[in-house]
């Protein structure tokens, strides 16, 4: 085009210097994403026990990361139920289990009269275990999605002790999802995914159920350094066999070890290698997910167990970082740690605790429906926040569902130790005025009535003994860190939200939000 112009002006005998010179199209600039993302997941993470355990740790862990990277001490859940799942899901998703679908880590069966796994799906099978999963229950795209459309040659793996949080991270389009079977102990996961790897086959044979169950938890340092729980009573020596009876009965239990975050950490470095990750210019992401929380919630937990649990963390963090600056380096590769759900407490022995029971609490709902409207199976299912009422007979008796629904509510609100009852057709015309409530609820799969029940009470069951606990709305933040790839250490005591991690990292990667994101982007300092 310009020489066209040129040859015109020539041929008209104007002055050709008058015409500017052709510019070269600017080069555009060098993305410098890191080469991986490590992001650090901890169930029932409390910010108090770092700061009261920093004097405890060693320089490679926890303490790295607090005094050297960037440090947000209010990420908001903004959500009423706040699970390992839930949380997982809004952290990666940037939008809250109203839109993105994983209002908890189980959901109702209607059909079956039971809770299930939110990701059980009988479509696709269980490798090297029996459990069936995909993450066909989440709604819209993760920040592990986003990458694998951005770039195909990014690597995403997701590994964990439990299936939902590490499917969950992982998105649709992972490389590799593994968590530990409750049956064996071995590395299983879902055949959505790829074929199990060649060496984590090889390591399963490795690794019989005895190696990984078979053991025992007891204090691993000397007495002297289980000092850092304030007001704590006297020292005491604790003993988990890991291998007994009662843990051969629940292997689940095995989950909420510090073993287990340990074999998460191994794993992971195994990954580094094996995986190659890190090791081009295409940036690949790696989640891990490691628990802070208790073995049985009928039990209390000792000072000594608490910190021993989080020492142990703390060491295996260490081993993780110094891996990967070895293999990656820590100046490209991006940690980020966070917090994904609030603590269940165990059930307060105090005399002055008053108790909710909502096996009995549904059992009287039902007794009231019968009286209005004739004896028969109103109530399908309750959690101690949600009742499922039968559609089907509602529809089939010609009973109008919100009349129903608000009779029931107004019944439930007169119980003693409800706070305060939803209906579902309220929470989906969004005339509750609760934000944080309508946030935590999805018509396809949430309750029929959403209650709250009064804070300190003790949430006992006759028939799930293992759900029971006390009853605390304290916890409604959590932490957010991000360290390495030249981050610069600061600490931030602004609120922010769990939604703003998605859209930050994806800033970071140089990658589109997902697509039901509706968080901010933080912005992070670095040299």
């Amino acid at each position: 085009m310009y020489q066209k112009l040129l040859l015109a002006l020539m041929a008209l005998g104007l002055p050709v210097q008058a015409l500017p010179a052709a510019q070269a199209p600017a080069e555009a600039p060098q993305a410098s994403a890191p080469r991986l993302v490590i992001g650090i997941h901890i169930d029932q993470l409390q910010e108090e026990y770092l700061r009261w355990f920093m004097e405890g740790f060693g320089q490679d862990g926890f303490r790295t990361l607090l005094e050297n990277g960037q440090v947000y001490r209010q990420a908001g859940y903004e959500m009423a139920e706040k699970d390992n799942a839930s949380v997982t899901a809004s952290l990666l998703t940037g939008c809250p289990p109203s839109q993105h679908g994983i209002v908890s880590g189980e959901r109702f069966d209607r059909k079956a009269e039971r809770l299930v796994s939110i990701l059980e799906d009988p479509a696709w099978l269980g490798n090297y275990t029996r459990e069936k999963f995909s993450p066909k229950a989440l709604k819209v795209t993760t920040v592990s999605d986003e990458l694998k459309s951005a770039c195909s040659e990014s690597k995403v793996f997701s590994i964990g002790a439990a299936p939902e949080p590490c499917i969950i991270s992982a998105g649709k389009k992972a490389d590799g999802v593994f968590w530990i079977d409750t049956r064996d102990g071995a590395w299983c996961t879902s055949t959505y995914y790829r074929d199990m790897p060649r060496w984590l086959e090889f390591l399963n044979m490795q690794n019989s159920r005895s190696s990984r169950l078979d053991r025992s938890w007891t204090p691993k340092y000397e007495a002297s350094r289980y000092r850092y729980i304030p007001w704590q009573e006297a020292s005491s020596v604790f003993f988990r066999n890991l291998g007994s009876p009662g843990f051969r009965e629940k292997p689940a239990d095995y989950r909420h070890t510090p073993m287990a975050n340990a074999d998460v950490c191994d794993f992971a470095m195994q990954l580094l290698v094996n995986e190659r990750l890190g090791q081009d210019e295409f940036p690949d992401l790696l989640n891990l997910h490691l628990d802070a929380g208790c073995v049985t919630s009928s039990a209390p937990k000792a000072a000594v167990e608490i910190q021993d649990l989080y020492f142990r963390m703390d060491e295996d963090l260490g081993r993780l970082l110094k891996e990967v600056d070895t293999r990656i380096g820590l100046d490209k590769t991006l940690i980020y740690l966070t917090g994904t759900g609030q603590c269940v407490w165990p059930l307060s022995q105090d005399d002055q605790t008053e108790s909710f029971w909502p096996e009995r609490g549904a059992t009287l709902l039902n007794l009231y429906l019968t009286a209005l409207y004739g004896e028969s199976h109103w109530v399908l299912g309750q959690t101690d926040s949600q009742i499922w009422l039968n559609r089907e007979l509602i529809r089939s008796c010609g009973i109008d569902y919100g009349e129903i629904c608000r009779k029931a509510a107004d019944f439930m609100a007169e119980m003693d130790g409800i706070r305060q009852v939803f209906t579902a057709p309220d929470l989906i015309g969004g005339r509750t005025r609760d934000k944080y409530v309508e946030n935590s609820f999805r018509k396809d799969c949430s309750g029929d009535l959403v209650y709250l029940v009064e804070t300190g009470r003790n949430i006992q069951w006759e028939s799930y003994p293992q759900y029971n606990r006390q009853l605390r709305y304290a916890q409604m933040h959590t932490l957010l860190v991000f360290y390495g790839a030249g981050i610069t250490a600061a600490e931030i005591s602004d609120e922010v939200s769990v939604f703003d991690l998605a859209p930050t990292l994806c800033r970071l990667l140089y990658i589109r939000p997902p697509t039901a994101c509706q968080g901010k982007w933080l912005d992070i300092q670095a040299k």
